[in-house]
């Protein structure tokens, strides 16, 4: 039985009204910058250079290599990171700033219903659990397929958890009630 392999060098990543240029040197930046800034052009369209930027990934990590990428006479903005499609790419190759946005808006979702669903006496904690799973969990973990995560950034999710699984069951830390306690919830 044989085998046939197909590989696909993927240079470039189209998205609604976006597109994302990947190289491996520099010079292959230029020379895929200019070659897809022509080819719009061909075809009658505009690519909007304030709103380009140049984000340099190395591993590992070398601030001092942003080398300067230009279209034509402009020099494109170079990023230390940048936020699509509400995941941050950053030029350390981590997906902190990633995780600590998302744990923002999850603590915004959980925070908006802390007095008409949290705080509410009627509302039995079957129930409060329910919504808990379906709104703020989901938020922090959205296109999480694609990360690598570390010990710390588990760990920072956990607490997270915890942090609202406590505040719905009011559990307070002088209870003395350990975390796995409380996952049983």
């Amino acid at each position: 039985m044989k085998t046939k392999i197909y590989s696909t060098i993927i240079r470039d990543l189209l998205y609604a009204d976006d597109c994302a240029l990947v190289a491996h040197t520099l010079q292959e930046v230029r020379e895929l910058f200019d070659s897809f800034f022509h080819t719009a052009q061909r075809f009658g369209l505009t690519v909007s250079l304030k709103n380009t930027e140049a984000l340099h990934q190395f591993y590992p990590v070398n601030k001092s290599a942003n080398a300067p990428v230009k279209a034509g006479d402009t020099q494109l903005a170079t990023v230390e990171k940048f936020c699509y499609l509400g995941n941050f790419l950053s030029n350390t190759i981590s997906v902190d700033d990633g995780i600590t946005s998302r744990l923002t808006n999850a603590g915004c979702a959980f925070g908006t219903l802390q007095d008409r669903l949290w705080m509410a006496h009627d509302v039995s904690l079957r129930t409060k659990i329910a919504v808990y799973r379906a709104v703020v969990t989901t938020t922090p973990l959205h296109g999480c397929q694609t990360w690598t995560l570390y010990r710390h950034q588990i760990r920072k999710l956990d607490q997270f958890y915890i942090r609202c699984l406590r505040s719905i069951a009011r559990i307070k830390r002088q209870d003395k009630v350990p975390n796995t306690d409380v996952l049983q919830i």
